[in-house]
């Protein structure tokens, strides 16, 4: 028996991960793994979630790489457009720090996924505005 924790432990109790093994998922593990995740319950319990998957490491950073210009055309580039870069658009030292905690990784999602992506905070002028829930 081995004392590391198996992947539906780690799926079970952890909210995110951010280290990733460059090892292969073998196609009947990925699948196990795409069909428990359509258990999870949503927000509306509805369970909408579509699936698309990139083995392809050129592909992946395309997709990355259209999601970073989606997330810059709503952050820096709006701050741009209203002469105000010198004070917002980006997380700076001294930049108005208006933000907002996304429940999921926008830079890994395909960029028409992007638009379903919930908010769980809010926070205008250093005050939370606005919190999802636990």
């Amino acid at each position: 028996m081995t004392d590391e924790p198996g992947i539906f432990d780690v799926m079970y109790s952890t909210r995110a991960m951010r280290r990733l093994k460059p090892d292969v998922v073998p196609e009947e593990l990925l699948l196990k793994l795409i069909d428990a995740a359509n258990q999870a319950p949503s927000g509306s319990n509805a369970q909408t979630a579509r699936w698309l998957v990139v083995r392809e490491r050129e592909q992946v950073r395309r997709i990355a790489e259209l999601n970073r210009k989606a997330i810059e055309a709503y952050t820096a580039s709006a701050a741009h457009a209203e002469f105000q870069e010198t004070n917002k658009g980006s997380l700076t030292p001294g930049k108005i720090a208006d933000l907002v905690v996304l429940g999921d990784d926008v830079f890994a999602l395909p960029p028409e996924r992007i638009r379903d992506v919930k908010v769980d905070v809010t926070i205008v002028g250093g005050r939370v505005v606005y919190h999802r829930g636990p």
